[in-house]
């Protein structure tokens, strides 16, 4: 009977997962229940990276949407001089009331030398219930310390690059065993 019910119960879960991504949403109408205006709005992000981001020169944008009303947005940027160019997601993601959603963001290069090691600014095109869209800035705090660490590590890299070089030359008498 417990198996049954976890059974059931992780089904019901992942139907309601798919059914939370949606890729893409209408602008007109707005979201049913969306703020009415932009003053309406509260919001707070962080950045972060997971273990699989450094790999693949990504962060988070973590969103959390503190009104009343749930939180479509449809353009999440990352402003910061310490970036060569600001990233951007143009993927449309409801927040309900009080939940906080992860966004993805690809870096672009850090811009070396870094003039700041502060945390980005969030810039948020949300859609308001008239289905129009507003623009927020949001200041980001560091969650883990990641970034001030991603910006030193990019430009002492930089720096190498520009004093360092690596040549490598083939020696034709050391092929005879398996190992180059």
């Amino acid at each position: 009977m417990a198996r049954r019910a976890l059974t059931l119960l992780l089904a019901m879960s992942v139907v309601i997962s798919a059914a939370g991504c949606s890729a893409t949403a209408p602008l007109t109408p707005g979201p049913s229940g969306a703020a009415a205006t932009a003053a309406e709005l509260a919001v707070t992000a962080e950045v972060y990276r997971t273990r699989i981001d450094p790999s693949r020169g990504a962060i988070q944008l973590a969103v959390r949407n503190d009104a009343e009303a749930p939180l479509t947005i449809v353009v999440a940027s990352l402003e910061s001089p310490a970036l060569s160019s600001s990233i951007s997601r143009e993927r449309t993601t409801e927040i309900g009331p009080g939940l906080t959603r992860d966004l993805p963001l690809t870096l672009s290069p850090a811009a070396c030398p870094a003039s700041t090691t502060a945390p980005p600014e969030a810039v948020l095109t949300v859609v308001l219930a008239d289905g129009s869209t507003t623009e927020l800035r949001v200041p980001t705090t560091d969650r883990l310390g990641q970034w001030a660490e991603w910006v030193a590590a990019e430009c002492f890299a930089a720096a190498v690059a520009e004093r360092a070089t690596l040549d490598v030359e083939h020696d034709p008498g050391r092929d005879d065993g398996e190992v180059i």
